[in-house]
Parts: structure tokens; C-alpha cells; sequence
């Protein structure tokens, strides 16, 4: 679904096959990519009208896309499995991976480090535009599922109701408790310098004012689980 007015209303581009979509990204104003649980990335040059697949794995699972500087593309799946294009998504190549755990999510931070978070308390960081990975552990057990950063915070959530807080770059992720019982957190999103909503499990939505510090549930008027949420 694509909406041109900030949501107000949506209208349907999907492709004329069936996939279970697990992450989308738009390179330009036009051109999209798709990535499938199958393997698979899509590719469309004319905003949606027309799709090509790109690229076809079915022992991959693919979990989410970025667009990165230079043309460079990266989608990360299961297993350790990262992917990488060098001129905008067209063509594609496995790139060595210093992990053989599930990677979830992507996302380029404003000082240009770029983060891929992982199972079991790990997150993988790039310094130089996804060439290569270092590794960061947390200190704790859980899957991270998304990562979100404003204004220097970064913020990761994940499974058993986890959300961590990073300020000011430093190497500390301190954790935060909500105070809620929530299962798990799928995606996070700012929507201000201080806002900020998370959702999950049963449709738990999560609402911080204060940078992270406090969280508070809103209503979500469903009950269907919440996966993605995005600004």
C-alpha cells in the first residue's frame, strides 16, 4: 500500500503474485524495492506498476532492506545472511557475515554508523558504509527486532517486552523497563525529538515522551499483532 498525503489515504500497488512481504524500501521518488520470508527481492522502476525479481534464494529468509551512500543497498536475513547491491538494488551478492544468527532489522543513524540487530544480545555495526561488521554485545539475551535513533539517542526493542536506551553515543545501552507486561517489540519509530511509539504484541502500542525514559500503552482499537510502525 502506498500513500501519498501522510496517511490520509492508501492505495494498493502490490504485485499480481503472492509473497509474504517482510520489508520495503524506496530508493527515489519511483523506484522500489521489496523483500520477501521466500528469498526473494523485487524491484520496481515505475513507482509499483511493474515489478522484477531481482534476486531468488529460497533457503534465505529475508527480514528487512536499506538504502545506504553510493548506490550501496544491504538486506539482512536469517542466519547471518547479508546481501548487498552496489548499484541500487538491481543486482546482488552475498557478502561474508561475522555471525550465523538470525539478523532482523537495518537502519543508517544520523552520524552515518549503520546498525543490524540480531539475536541473543547482539547487535552488528558498520563504520564504513556496510563494507564490514563489528560486533557489539549487550549484555543481555534477547532478540532485537528494530532500532530507531533521534537527536543521538538510539533506542532497541525486542522480544520479552526489552527496550534499551543509548545517549550521546555512548557505548552503554542502559535497559528500560516499561512497566507493562508485553510479550514482545517488533518496531519503533520517533516522531519527534522526544516522542517516540513502539508496538508489538497484541496490539500493544507504546508511547514515550521523554526520550525513553517513561512509557505509557495506548489503545490501538485492534487486536491484531502490530509488526511495523514507521514515520
Amino acid at each position: 500500500l502506498i500513500s501519498s498525503n501522510s496517511g490520509e489515504t492508501w492505495f494498493d500497488i502490490s504485485p499480481n503474485f503472492i509473497e509474504n512481504f517482510t520489508s520495503v524500501e524506496f530508493i527515489d521518488s519511483n523506484k522500489i524495492l521489496l523483500t520477501t520470508e521466500t528469498g526473494k527481492i523485487y524491484y520496481s522502476a515505475n513507482f509499483g506498476k511493474n515489478w522484477q525479481l531481482v534476486f531468488n534464494n529460497p533457503d534465505i529468509k529475508l527480514n528487512d532492506i536499506a538504502v545506504l551512500q553510493n548506490f550501496r543497498v544491504i538486506a539482512v536475513g536469517n542466519y547471518g545472511k547479508i546481501l548487498f547491491s552496489s548499484n541500487s538494488g538491481k543486482t546482488w551478492a552475498t557478502q561474508d557475515s561475522i555471525t550465523f544468527r538470525d539478523l532482523f532489522s537495518i537502519k543508517k543513524v544520523k552520524d552515518g554508523r549503520i546498525f543490524i540487530t540480531t539475536s541473543t544480545g547482539l547487535l552488528l555495526i558498520s563504520f564504513d558504509n556496510g563494507n564490514t561488521w563489528k560486533s557489539k554485545h549487550i549484555g543481555v539475551v534477547n532478540n532485537f527486532y528494530a532500532l530507531d535513533e533521534e537527536n543521538d539517542l538510539i533506542v532497541v526493542v525486542g522480544d520479552n517486552g526489552i527496550i534499551l536506551v543509548n545517549k550521546n553515543n555512548e557505548n552503554l545501552f542502559a535497559v528500560r523497563e516499561p512497566k507493562i507486561t508485553i510479550k514482545d517489540f517488533y518496531s519503533i519509530a520517533y516522531c519527534s525529538m522526544e516522542r517516540a511509539l513502539v508496538v508489538g504484541w497484541k496490539s500493544s502500542i507504546l508511547l514515550t515522551k521523554d526520550g525513553g525514559v517513561n512509557w505509557a500503552k495506548i489503545s490501538a482499537h485492534t487486536s491484531q499483532e502490530l509488526r511495523s510502525i514507521s514515520f
